[in-house]
Order: structure tokens, then C-alpha cells, then sequence
């Protein structure tokens, strides 16, 4: 439901996963002791050969592994809304290093959709703006109808079908 309400929208599903990843590698070391180093993720590259697979994913980057991911997983919940966080306060449009630009990036932070991470967290948390009862591709869809509202109404617009 989040990729077809992305889809939908003109966003990039892929660069919001890798700008999801990147935004849970920053959040990670504030519920478990690690560095930023010790954590890999898939980063998206336009010039790869292989296909990707549509994913957030954050992994032990470690041979062998040092309990990063066990550890991690037992505060998901927790982790996926600092990750969030990092998101919404950041005030840039884009993504920047201050939120979802790593510097160790093998993708070079190329293909990064910031608008569109903070969508995918959502949904994986089972955030809906205010006023979204509904679930599934509906829900996505009418999160996006009122966002879209929202951003219009900041930008001094009237919302979609309202004169």
C-alpha cells in the first residue's frame, strides 16, 4: 500500500528506502551502544547491475556480526520513531547530513527521497495523519490526499477540490 501510494504521487519508492536506512543507521546508536560504523545498509545505486530488492534494511556490518541487529531488534519500535524523528525535524527538503545523507554511503546518497522516507516510516509505525480510520492502499491514499492538503494550505494554496 505505501509503494503504490508513492507511486502514485510521483515519488521514489527505492530512494525513500535507502534514505529510511540511512535515517534508522543515525537513529540506531541512540538505543544501542554501537557506532555508526559498525552498521551496513542496502544503499541504492543508479549504476548498479543487480536488481535491488524493495526493502529498509539495517545489518551488523561486522564479520560475524557484534549483537547490533539482536539488540536492535528487540527496540524496533523505538528505533523506526527516532528515525522519524530525525526525518521531521530536520529542516531540509531534500535530505542533508544532518538526517538522511550518510557519509559512508556506497551509493554516494545519489538516490535518496527524503519526502518519501518519512511516508515509509509512517506507514511501518501505523502513523496516518489525523482524520485516516481506514487501513491499507485506502489508508496510504487518503494520508497522501491530506498531506497534500496540509502542504497546500502552508504554501497559501486552497487544498485539492476546494475552491
Amino acid at each position: 500500500a505505501i509503494k503504490l501510494c508513492l507511486d502514485a504521487h510521483g515519488m521514489d519508492f527505492i530512494g525513500g528506502c535507502h534514505a529510511a536506512s540511512h535515517a534508522l543507521v543515525a537513529a540506531l546508536p541512540h538505543f544501542v551502544l554501537c557506532d555508526r560504523a559498525d552498521l551496513g545498509t542496502d544503499c541504492a545505486n543508479p549504476l548498479a547491475e543487480r536488481a535491488r530488492p524493495l526493502r529498509v534494511m539495517v545489518y551488523d556490518n561486522r564479520m560475524g556480526g557484534i549483537g547490533v541487529a539482536a539488540a536492535a531488534f528487540q527496540r524496533a519500535r523505538r528505533i523506526f520513531r527516532q528515525a522519524l524523528s530525525i526525518l521531521e525535524s530536520c529542516p531540509c527538503v531534500p535530505g542533508c547530513p544532518s538526517c538522511c545523507h550518510d557519509p559512508s554511503c556506497r551509493g554516494y546518497n545519489y538516490v535518496i527521497d527524503k519526502p518519501a522516507a518519512i511516508i515509509i516510516l509512517r506507514g511501518v509505525l501505523g502513523i496516518f495523519p489525523p482524520g485516516v480510520l481506514v487501513y491499507g492502499a485506502e489508508a496510504a491514499r487518503q494520508a497522501a490526499e491530506i498531506e497534500a492538503s496540509g502542504a497546500a494550505a502552508v504554501a497559501g494554496e486552497a487544498p485539492r477540490g476546494h475552491p
